[in-house]
């Protein structure tokens, strides 16, 4: 068997192991029903450490609107989309909108970029778990 051979075959067994990945992805995802109350109460039970050092509730931000994003300061997109959040917080929130950002990243890291950027929401940090 030639070269060419072995790496088209290589290939062909590679594109239907992701092939069969995706299909068994699909099946499992439209047999999980929805669930968004359930969602919703996991996520006001959720629990991480602010900046400040005290535990953070998402619970007391029950009855607003929350919008919750996940970021890093070493992901490029995250850092681009964060002078746009702070201009929706101040647009909307005395509308009952509240942005939460969680930081996969480390506190002594965050302190400052938050600082820099004058974020003007609550900032939690959470592990690659969250």
């Amino acid at each position: 068997m030639t070269r060419r051979w072995q790496a088209l075959l290589a290939g062909s067994v590679a594109i239907l192991f992701a092939c069969a990945g995706f299909l068994v992805y699909q099946w499992q995802a439209a047999d999980a029903p929805l669930d968004p109350v359930g969602t919703g109460r996991m996520v006001l039970a959720a629990e991480l450490m602010g900046l400040d050092g005290e535990p953070q509730r998402f619970e007391q931000w029950r009855g607003k609107v929350l919008v919750v994003n996940f970021w890093a300061t070493w992901c490029a997109p995250c850092r681009e989309e964060i002078p746009g959040f702070i201009k929706f917080q101040e647009r909307y929130r005395a509308d009952g909108v509240q942005f939460v950002g969680v930081a996969i990243d480390q506190k002594q890291r965050v302190v400052p970029y938050a600082q820099e950027m004058g974020i003007n929401y609550p900032l939690v940090v959470g592990g690659m778990e969250t």
